[in-house]
């Protein structure tokens, strides 16, 4: 069989071969049920950020007392919580079992994006040979050690990947040849749109929708862009943005000075807090060598990026092959007369060259901004679940044939399946009869009590437990400097100055001399004589009664 015989035999003559319906509910079938499974096997996740925010912002944002506490959970108090009022929700109402099960589905709904975006780029392959790209590129996107750790959590890195998933889905759909032109500006308009609503709810992931955009912009000609179908495009994104981020950009900017307040307050010097960004460096390459090393140290177990230790290959693989797919591709384009822009590209898979370059030139811009703003591994994760497909398109661009691409994808995608390693019990526990397991102590219980956090460690999850006429103070919120005077703390000094009620300390961790201190920069005494305790499934918290503290003056005058 000659090879013309053979690439009509894969490619089926070019005809479509769209999925069918049952395709695609037998793949989110498969993939529902092995997420629920792992993590009913895994664990409840109890991760530092649901103690600290996940579970009061949303408990915040329902009982109205947005600006009734201040920051008991430190600067997270002020991040978006629209996204973590539907595990709020299943926690106050079902069992952490059931609970984990519904999260690990929808976390699950990701494969099934990946399964229909390769069918999709894929579509006119043969059937057999489409599907099996697709499984295997969604089998290696979702072999991710994040995505592992955090099934049948409330994080919301593997929620918030799904709209960003549909917006590369609309938007290849969108740019294959034949469509009806209306069709075409409402895929645009809902591509932007689900890339909005992912900024919304989560402002790390402006990340892609940068990304997005300066892929568009770049591969103009390829993707036979004009500015009608960037219209839609930026629509859609403001009015995803607006629908899941607007109201509390405005609460923030109403409240504070600053949309994206206490972050990035070097430009906007919003009063109530100091000029800076506040953002987490810890894990920013300090040298461009770093910035390279960062996929390599993964390969070998490393975890520069995160606190956790997990393993992985597929980015060092992709950072040899992407900028090989690149030299390959401008040196074909510096050495053709005239181009297409949507034919088949020459491996004969059956991927347009316009699918693939928009998947690569999204994914590098998207890396690159990532690794300058965080650096922080869990924010990767629309990358990490494309690193499956993208694997793929550069070698389709960088091998000569296709049976080449074919071997080489299965070869780099089993030996990542292989070698991938992560901490499954990293912030887990076995599962109990509720989430917190919180028992609160009678002097606890006592209404209109004002409680001063203090010390350490994330506790703002027990503040939905305290009687609903209590307040929460955190004296001085973490990463702003004692020592400065902002309108936080004047608005704490003014809660103690006004309270009429019992006050008492709120602490998971043995108090240090610098709590002790802001205790009397705030003119409060604690009574440790009087100190008890009470127990959640994590911690040992102590409470202690506050009373003001007597001026000398004061007590020279007295009887």
């Amino acid at each position: 069989m000659n090879q013309s015989a053979a690439d009509q035999l894969v490619t089926g003559n070019r005809a479509d071969f769209a999925p069918r319906l049952w395709e695609l509910g037998l793949a989110a079938a498969l993939a529902v049920y092995y997420t629920t499974r792992w993590a009913i096997r895994a664990g409840q996740g109890i991760s530092w950020d649901q103690l600290n925010y996940h579970h009061y912002g949303a408990y915040a944002l329902l009982h109205g007392r947005l600006d009734y506490d201040v920051a008991p959970g430190g600067m997270q108090t002020w991040l978006n919580p629209l996204v973590y009022v539907p595990q709020y929700w299943l926690v106050n109402h079902f069992s952490p079992i059931v609970t984990s099960s519904v999260i690990a589905a929808v976390q699950g709904l990701n494969f099934v994006l990946l399964y229909a975006l390769a069918r999709m780029i894929f579509r006119r392959s043969a059937p057999g040979l489409a599907a099996g790209i697709a499984v295997l590129s969604g089998v290696a996107g979702m072999s991710d050690p994040f995505l592992f750790s955090q099934l049948g959590t409330t994080d919301s890195d593997y929620l918030v990947s799904i709209p960003v998933l549909a917006a590369i889905c609309c938007l290849c759909w969108a740019i294959d040849g034949g469509k009806p032109q209306k069709r075409q500006f409402a895929a645009f308009g809902l591509a932007g749109l689900f890339l909005g609503l992912a900024a919304g709810l989560k402002w790390t992931c402006f990340v892609y929708v940068v990304g997005m955009t300066v892929a568009l912009a770049a591969l103009w000609r390829i993707l036979q862009m004009d500015l009608r179908r960037l219209a839609f495009y930026a629509a859609g994104g403001v009015a995803g943005f607006l629908a899941t981020g607007g109201f509390w950009s405005w609460h923030l900017w109403n409240q504070f000075g600053n949309p994206i307040f206490p972050y990035w307050n070097n430009w906007f010097e919003s009063p109530w807090n100091v000029p800076a960004d506040f953002r987490d460096t810890r894990f920013l390459p300090q040298t461009f060598r770093a910035a390279i090393s960062y996929p390599f140290q993964w390969l070998l177990g490393l975890h520069p990026t995160s606190e956790s230790p997990f393993q992985d290959a597929r980015f060092a693989f992709l950072t040899v092959l992407v900028p090989i797919a690149a030299a390959v591709f401008f040196g074909k384009w510096i050495g053709r007369t005239g181009g297409d822009s949507g034919e088949v590209h020459g491996s004969a898979i059956g991927a347009s060259r316009a699918h693939l370059s928009l998947l690569l030139v999204f994914a590098v811009v998207s890396y690159v901004i990532w690794l300058r703003l965080f650096a922080i591994q869990r924010y990767l994760s629309p990358l990490t679940l494309l690193s499956g497909l993208l694997l793929l398109a550069a070698l389709e661009y960088s091998l000569p044939s296709r049976n080449a691409s074919l071997a080489a994808f299965v070869l780099l995608a089993s030996f990542c399946l292989y070698w991938m390693r992560t901490e499954p019990k990293y912030w887990r526990r076995p599962y109990g009869s509720d989430w917190f397991g919180i028992r609160l102590a009678p002097e606890a219980q006592q209404p209109d009590t004002l409680f001063i956090m203090l010390g350490g460690g994330p506790m703002s999850y027990v503040v939905p437990y305290l009687p609903a006429s209590s307040r929460t103070v955190r004296l001085i919120p973490s990463a702003i400097p004692r020592d400065s005077e902002t309108e936080l703390s004047r608005r704490a000094a003014e809660i103690l100055a006004h309270h009429a009620g019992p006050m008492r300390s709120l602490s998971i961790e043995p108090l240090q001399d610098a709590d002790f201190a802001d205790l009397k920069r705030f003119g409060l005494v604690l009574v440790q004589q009087e100190c008890r305790q009470f127990p959640s499934a994590t911690d040992q918290f102590t409470t202690c009664p506050l009373t003001p503290q007597v001026p000398p003056a004061a007590k020279d005058q007295a009887p």
